[in-house]
């Protein structure tokens, strides 16, 4: 799937599962993510959210959205226990 630039709603949320310096490598990222944790991630759309911190800008892949934030912190403790890296935010 075509990754979408991600918009910023308040009553959304999301699961922030990759971060990366291009598009391509998050891309890659969402394809391998969303087939090795399917269940998971099943009805979630990818999105790129540019980030600038204090080292430069990385993108950062989310899927959502999601109605709520326990419902990002419960696939976010499930991606956690199968080693993945997982952080809820809004969508």
């Amino acid at each position: 799937p075509k990754l979408i630039a991600a918009r910023s709603r308040s009553d959304a949320f999301a699961v922030n599962i990759a971060t990366a310096s291009s598009q391509h490598v998050l891309e890659r990222a969402w394809r391998a993510l969303s087939q090795r944790h399917a269940k998971l991630l099943a009805g979630l759309d990818p999105a790129v959210k540019r980030v600038v911190r204090e080292s430069g800008v990385v993108l950062r892949l989310d899927a959502g959205p999601l109605t709520s934030q326990s419902a990002a912190a419960a696939i976010c403790v499930e991606l956690r226990l199968r080693g993945q890296y997982c952080e809820p935010v809004d969508w």
